[in-house]
Parts: structure tokens; sequence; C-alpha cells
């Protein structure tokens, strides 16, 4: 009974793992982190030669979150991210959003390293909240909880680890801070390509191009800096 009681315990352990209790979209966060470690895999293994529409299509369907891009969206992300001088600010400064939601954008991706584990959660908790009631449009609404929910399960699954994913070895991270004067921290690193990447996105064709485009952005980061 005991055994059974503790196995069922673990089982809800792993279930809320990646769940943001004020977040209707938390699902996305631990998709986005499932649907990186599966590309990043299929990269180091060699499986992976080329960005074309066949790969695309291929991965596109392959892994857990939904998403649609166009080979041209994705070169056009892939493109920017590996350039090294993309800088976040310019990037969030001229997505369609509000004022109100850039603000908080950059709120997200600046707190998720400069914050503990234990503080950013409670941090996104409140952010959470204030998406909740932001004056902002409900399509606005979704896409901040959708970064909040990746920059969450970002954190707590160890992709902002420089150790848990050796990104000592590489060149850096490729997304400059908001002022462009410096490179991203590598720990925020993955968190900003993502960012990046799903405003590109999200400006060409909506939120699942948005979608699509942070994991194409998430893994070419990662490469840059493994």
């Amino acid at each position: 009974m005991r055994y059974f009681i503790l196995s069922v315990v673990a089982l809800l352990c792993i279930g809320t793992a990646y769940s943001q209790k004020n977040n209707p979209f938390a699902k996305r966060g631990a998709e986005f982190v499932e649907s990186f470690n599966l590309i990043k895999k299929d990269y180091d293994a060699g499986n992976i030669k080329t960005l074309n529409e066949k790969t695309l299509a291929f991965y596109s369907s392959k892994v857990p979150l939904k998403n649609e891009v166009t080979i041209n969206t994705a070169t056009n992300v892939f493109k920017v991210i590996q350039s090294g001088k993309t800088k976040l600010g310019d990037v969030v400064n001229n997505a369609t959003v509000s004022e109100a939601s850039k603000k908080i954008i950059i709120e997200i991706v600046r707190n998720q390293q400069a914050l503990s584990e234990a503080r950013f959660q409670d941090f996104l908790v409140r952010k959470n909240d204030e998406i909740a009631s932001a004056k902002v449009s409900e399509n606005e609404r979704e896409i901040l909880y959708t970064l909040s929910a990746i920059a969450y399960n970002v954190r707590i699954s160890g992709l902002a680890s420089i150790s848990g994913m050796e990104f000592s070895r590489g060149r850096g991270c490729l997304v400059q801070d908001e002022g462009g004067t410096a490179p991203m921290d590598n720990g925020w690193c993955v968190t900003a390509a993502a960012t990046v990447g799903f405003l590109i996105g999200n400006g060409v064709c909506g939120i699942l191009c948005g979608l699509g485009g942070a994991v194409i952005a998430g893994v070419a980061t990662a490469i840059s800096l493994s």
C-alpha cells in the first residue's frame, strides 16, 4: 500500500513538474522543451544535415509542440540567430504587439536568469496574474502566456544551465542583450533566442508560426553554444 501511494505521488509530481497553475498555456512550455530536446538530439547524432522543406515538414509533424512554419520563415529565423548580431531589444521593439506586452516580454527574459529558480517561479506567478488583467488583446495575452511558459520550462528543465547543456565550448550566445552591448549570458540564451524566433514567426503568420520559430531559434543558438 505504501509503495502504491509513493508511486502515485511520483506520477503526480512528473505530471505537474512543468506546470504553471495560473497559466492556461503552460503545456506549451513543456512541449517546447520536449521538441527542443528531440531536435537537438537528432542534430547531435548527425541525423540533420540541412534545413530544407523535407526536414522542416518531418520535424514539424514529429515534435509534440503544435506549430506551423514555412521554409522561408524557418530559414529567416535561422539566419537571424546565426548572424550573431541580433539584439533582443530591437526584435521586441519591432514586434507587432503593444508597448505593455513588449515591457512584459523583456521582464520575463531578463528575470529568467537574474533570479534564483524559486524566485523566478514566484515572479512568473505574479507576472501571469498581471498578464490576466493586462489591457491587451486576447491574442497578445496568449503570446505572453506562451513566452512565460517557455521561460519557466527552460529554467526548471536545465536548458538554462551552462553545465547541464555543456554550453562552455562554443562561441557564446548569438543573441545580444536588449541594449545590444554584449551577448546574452549563456544561461539566458535559449529563452532569449526562443523569444526572438517566436516574435519573428508570429509577425509572419501568427502564434503557431511563432512556436515553430521559437523551437528553430532555440536549437540554432544551442548549437552555437555546444
